[in-house]
Formats: C-alpha cells, structure tokens, sequence
C-alpha cells in the first residue's frame, strides 16, 4: 500500500504543482491509522466497520502537549481520500497497473455535509485572530524599530571601544571582550569580525554583531510584510531584479513596481511601492552592498516545496551564515517575529503569550500594495497623475532612486 499512495503522488500532470500535502492525510491520517488498527490489511475495499470507525477516530488527534483536540481539518482529509480513490478509477481505464486498486471510495457525498459550517467557523476564527492582533501592529512595528536603533547605537559605540576596556552606554557599563581568535598572533588572517561585549556583573557574553543583524532583520521583515502583505514563501523570494518601473502610457510618468513571482496561485503580481515601502527596500539593498563591496552577493535559494535548487540572483532577504551567505527561510523569519514579541512581552485576551505569524501581516495589511494586484495598464486617476494618487509623492522620481539603493 505504500507503493501505492507513492504512486499517486508522482502520478501527476505536468507542471502542476507538487501532491506532498494530499500524500500526508493519504499515508499518515488515513492509511497509517487503518494499518495500526487493522495490522495486515492490504486491500483498498475496507470494510464498512473499518472505516466507520476510522471516520470516528478522525474526529480527534493528540496535539504535541499530550492533549486531545478537535480536528479541524477532518473534512479536508475526508475529500482528499475521496480524491485519491476517484484518481486511481480513472487511471484504471489507462493504465491497467491501477486496476488492482480500483475500487469505490470510502467517503461518500454526506460525508462532506458540514464543511460549509466548518469553513464558517474557520473564517470567524480568522477575522477575531485579525481584530486580536491588529491594535497590537503598530507597538511591533515600534518595538521592532527601537530594537534596532538600540542594537546599533550599542553596535557603534562598541566598535569605538579598545580590547578588554570598558564603557559605559546609555546608563549601563559594558566591558568589549578580546575574541580568543584574535589571541593567536601567528595567525592575523583569522580574526573574527564581530564584536563581543560583556555586561557589567554578568558573566554572559554577548555577540553584539549578531545581535545587531537579526533586530535589523526582523525589522525589515515586518516593515516588509506589513507595507505588501505577501506571503512568507514570496518575502523570501524577493530580489532585486524585482524591483521595477512602468511608464505610464498617458503621462510619462515611472511608477515604481514591485514583481511578486508565482507562488500559491501560480500567478505573477506587480505591486505598487509606496513611499514607506521604498524606503525600507532602499535601507536593506543599501546595508547589502555596504557590506559587500557595493554588490549584492548572488545566493541560490532552496525551494522548500518544489525541493529544488533555484539560480544564483540578488535575493534581498539574505544572511550570512558563517562564510557565506544565505537566503532566510521560512523558519528563520517565524522565529525573528517570535523573539520581537518576546522582547515585547504582548499576551492575547486570555493571557497567554501573543503569537504573530507571517501570515498575519497578510491578513490584517493596510497598505496600498496589498490591497489588489496591479493590472498592467491604468486608467489615470481624474485628480491627478498615477503617482500622486498612489504613492503619495508630488513626483514618482522621488521613489525612483530609492529602489536603486541611494540614500533617503
């Protein structure tokens, strides 16, 4: 049976994209569970008692506390077994390795009666995780940005500091540690480039170099979020070859654009950039070629999804990890938003800690970008240019140079 539901998910029309997550419910919810309640079961024809209490047990699942919860996404499971059995009918027809298989499926059309209800649900739970989170958007955006002001200032003043000498930063005294690789005077070329400090009374030391990068990074990540609305796959995804112009055909003027490459829909967008945007796309290309020597280093990206290798591009969410440099992963940037609210130390309506997600920004983004993809012709708004209307500027050069990484 295992070769079986491996087939199904090779088995699939070109270009489409990958079935990793209808393999999951078929192999782990369906199949694994039918196969540890009935050990030697090797037909698809289950029985009606089978699957009678397979669909009872999937009601419920043990979370990673040891808890037993709802399952929510019981009626997507149900219409993904359903899928897989209609797949294999009619690859029968055409190809007589499936016919084995082929048999009716499990989940009839009533199984499905309450997924409207479901989704309602869904959708409620959604817009009040929204009306929770939404007061709370500009304290992170502050937070976010104080954190890295602060970061840098104490970044600076370090660098200003000589080996094993203390000095003292807004109110508290720290002491700038000598790295043991800059002990070793045989070897000059291996010294490390960053900056340890120690707190006056503590023994922890403190990489202030590091320190300073990821507040940097999770600001850029929430500015960016917040101003496009995008998912996390297509932030990660975001170079500079992105960021575009469009000469309005009517007035002649270049509106700054932003190219979102396929993603979930499959389908390219073109965001409007607006000043704010600009301006934090301009501070991030600027720190990238301020480090490297007035380039933005070539990295390939992995594609968690597709599981391939993408080419060498300018991406501008990148780090560098140890000698060379990366692009964030999605995990990466949920854990730069969860460490900024535990420094904020914001809790929800029940107490408990505040969680934000990528996807939150997606949900709650007030910004022009976000509000609809751009279509690629314009009618000029009757009270003015197209830049005025949208990006708020007298001119559409003010953001041009922005997006070419020129200083504010």
């Amino acid at each position: 049976m295992s070769a079986t539901t491996a087939g199904h998910s090779s088995a699939q029309a070109p270009g489409s994209p990958p079935r990793r997550n209808a393999v999951g419910p078929v192999a782990g919810v369906f199949w694994a569970d039918i196969e540890a309640h009935h050990p030697g079961i090797d037909t698809l024809r289950l029985p009606e008692e089978v699957i009678d209490g397979w669909k009872q047990r999937l009601l419920t699942y043990v979370n990673k506390s040891g808890e037993v919860v709802e399952r929510r996404s019981r009626y997507d499971v149900m219409m993904r077994i359903r899928g897989f059995y209609l797949d294999i009918q009619e690859w029968a027809h055409e190809d007589p390795f499936w016919a084995q298989w082929a048999c009716p499926s499990p989940i009839r059309r009533g199984d499905g009666a309450g997924n409207l209800k479901a989704v309602a649900q869904t959708q409620a739970r959604m817009h009040q995780r929204v009306r929770e989170r939404l007061p709370h958007l500009g304290h992170l955006v502050e937070a976010a940005e104080r954190e890295r002001d602060q970061t840098a200032a104490l970044l600076a003043a370090a660098k200003a500091t000589e080996f094993d000498t203390h000095f003292e930063h807004e109110g508290a005294r720290y002491l700038r540690v000598l790295p043991a690789a800059h002990k070793v005077t045989s070897r000059p070329d291996h010294v490390t480039p960053h900056v340890y400090i120690q707190a006056e009374g503590s023994t922890k030391r403190i990489n202030q170099s590091m320190a300073e990068d990821e507040a940097f990074r999770a600001w850029a990540v929430i500015e960016t979020l917040r101003h496009t609305g995008v998912r996390v796959e297509e932030l990660t995804e975001i170079t500079h070859l992105a960021l575009v112009s469009y000469k309005l055909p009517d007035t002649g003027e270049m509106v700054p654009l932003l190219q979102i490459v396929p993603s979930k829909s499959n389908e390219e967008r073109l965001l409007l950039v607006s000043p704010e945007l600009a301006s934090v796309l301009a501070t991030i290309i600027k720190r990238l070629r301020d480090a490297n020597g007035g380039k933005i280093p070539l990295v390939a990206r992995y594609d968690d999804h597709e599981r391939v290798t993408g080419p060498l591009l300018p991406h501008l969410f990148q780090r560098r990890h140890y000698w060379q440099p990366q692009v964030m992963g999605q995990n990466t940037v949920a854990r730069l938003l969860r460490k900024t609210l535990e420094r904020m130390g914001l809790r929800d309506q029940a107490g408990n800690p505040m969680r934000y997600t990528p996807h939150d920004f997606r949900r709650s983004s007030s910004g022009p970008c976000s509000a609809s993809t751009t279509p690629p012709r314009w009618t000029p708004s009757p009270s003015g240019p197209m830049a005025s209307a949208a990006l708020r500027h007298a001119r559409s050069s003010v953001s041009l140079p922005l997006l070419n990484g020129q200083p504010c």
